[in-house]
Parts: C-alpha cells; sequence; structure tokens
C-alpha cells in the first residue's frame, strides 16, 4: 500500500503562513497571530487556522523546524521509504497514462510568465509552500 503523504489543499494560504513564520510579517492576515510553532499540536491548529488544507498523516508524530538563514547550506534528505515508494507509483502511473508522467501541483499548470505582480506573489507564496513540504519524493 502506498505511504500517505503530508498533502496541501491551499498551496497559497501554505505559502503565505511559510513566509511568516519565516519572516516574523503578517502575510496570512486573517486577524491571528502565527508564532513558528514548537509542536506538532500547535502546527496542526495554525495551518488548519489558516485554511491550508493541509492533511498530516497519522505516521507523523514531531515536528522539527529548521530556520534558514543565508549562510547555511542545509541539505536536507527525503527518507528513503519514501523514495522507494514514488518510485513504485511512478512506474505504475506511467504505466497507467501509456508513457512517463511526473505529478506536479496544479499551480504549476497556471504559468508564471506574464502574471501581474499580485498574481506573481501568489505563485510565490504557492512555490514556496510547496518547495517547504515536498520531501523530493
Amino acid at each position: 500500500m502506498p505511504m500517505e503523504r503530508v498533502a496541501v489543499g491551499n498551496f497559497e494560504n501554505w505559502g503565505k503562513l511559510v513566509k511568516t513564520w519565516a519572516t516574523g510579517d503578517d502575510y496570512v492576515r486573517d486577524g491571528y497571530t502565527y508564532a513558528v510553532p514548537t509542536t506538532l499540536h500547535e502546527f496542526k491548529m495554525q495551518v488548519a487556522r489558516a485554511k491550508t488544507g493541509l492533511n498530516v498523516p497519522s505516521r507523523i508524530t514531531s515536528l522539527s523546524m529548521i530556520p534558514g538563514d543565508h549562510s547555511t547550506l542545509v541539505i536536507r534528505l527525503p527518507p528513503g521509504e519514501m523514495i522507494k515508494d514514488t518510485e513504485v507509483r511512478l512506474q505504475a502511473l506511467g504505466q497507467a497514462k501509456g508513457g512517463s508522467v511526473y505529478p506536479l501541483p496544479d499551480f504549476y499548470g497556471d504559468g508564471w510568465v506574464g502574471l501581474s505582480m499580485d498574481e506573481l506573489m501568489v505563485f510565490h507564496a504557492e512555490r514556496i509552500g510547496e518547495y517547504t513540504i515536498n520531501n523530493c519524493a
């Protein structure tokens, strides 16, 4: 059985929440304060409040928030079992579709050339959200 993944329902809201945690500026703008969560419970409460549609599988039991800085390169290795699981999924998907297919979030299909500044900021939030939650697998 395939591994259940962390799934995002609203990449724009998720990205805005991540930008809020990273910068300390309020990108969510819904009247709530979003301090960087220190527990999985607090994380789940915040992602629900910010209407991210984020689903955390029950196998996830802890949280580690790793703030970045401009002088440290962080190489985040995905779980090996997720890589193997994805390889099986991609092979099955390719066979079902009659060729190679790589699933990407829907917002990539919207394009990013010729966007208005508001649309570009939405794409930026979605991309940051996707980058942050993705296990590269």
